[in-house]
């Protein structure tokens, strides 16, 4: 995972871009070619909002696949 907020300037014509509780998440386009399934979810909890992205790949050889 990486996270980076300062994105002025940057290209991001290269990613999918969801939006979930405020949080907007850039997928790269080669994790969209090979999982069959993203999901994502954000849980706010008192001052700060959490997120999570669960990837399932198209097959168990793909990479990070278990």
């Amino acid at each position: 995972m990486s996270v980076d907020t300062y994105l002025q300037r940057k290209n991001l014509s290269r990613y999918h871009t969801a939006t979930t509780g405020g949080v907007d998440i850039l997928l790269s386009q080669k994790l969209g070619a090979w999982a069959d399934t993203i999901a994502i979810s954000a849980k706010r909890f008192l001052l700060w909002t959490s997120f999570a992205v669960e990837v399932i790949p198209i097959h168990s050889h793909a990479p990070g696949a278990t």
